[in-house]
């Protein structure tokens, strides 16, 4: 049996209207599944979205971390480097030996492999 990839996606939220946040999320997870990975999108990790920050990310660092489902990849989504929860993601998961995929310009993806 040939078992999808796994993917978890890091992007900017904190100071970007809801409405941004579900776009950008959700036109990374289309293109994700489209390629044949099996895509988490925290947006969708059930919290409302105006649940507080810490919040999220307790949530969202279990799921990354989780040894029962591991992540092969995380997509870093463009302007992440602005964002101290996705710095923090990209660490934990090149701490855990995860794979790193990075969005382009374009929406090209580019892997990148930190050991």
């Amino acid at each position: 049996m040939n078992q999808k990839k796994r993917v978890y996606i890091s992007g900017p939220i904190s100071g970007h209207s809801i409405v941004e946040c579900k776009q950008a999320f959700a036109k990374a997870e289309s293109k994700l599944q489209d390629m044949g990975f099996e895509v988490f999108n925290p947006l969708k990790n059930g919290l409302p979205f105006d649940a507080d920050t810490h919040r999220h990310m307790r949530r969202d660092l279990n799921v990354l971390t989780s040894e029962e489902e591991p992540f092969d990849y995380i997509y870093m989504m463009q302007r992440w480097l602005h964002s101290a929860g996705c710095k923090l993601e990209f660490d934990v998961a090149t701490a855990c030996g995860i794979s790193v995929l990075m969005e382009g310009e374009g929406g090209l993806i580019n892997v990148v492999k930190f050991t």
